[in-house]
């Protein structure tokens, strides 16, 4: 893939963390500006008591290199 992307391979795809991942690289893709990534880890730090864990979120999420923009 020429972006970046998520190195932990076997997410779930019964949960939402592997739609947010596509979601965040398609966005980044067609608009290298977006905010989407920031957003999002804004929202979720804004409702700490969200499960990500429950989302499918692996741990460590945010070092995936997916997420570093």
């Amino acid at each position: 893939m020429p972006h970046l992307w998520i190195c932990d391979i076997q997410p779930n795809n019964r949960k939402l963390y592997p739609q947010l991942c596509v979601l965040a690289y398609l966005e980044t893709a067609i608009h290298p500006d977006s905010t989407f990534i920031q957003h999002l880890k804004l929202l979720l730090e804004e409702y700490p008591n969200v499960d990500t864990a429950a989302m499918g979120f692996p741990k460590d999420w945010q070092n995936e290199p997916l997420w570093h923009r």
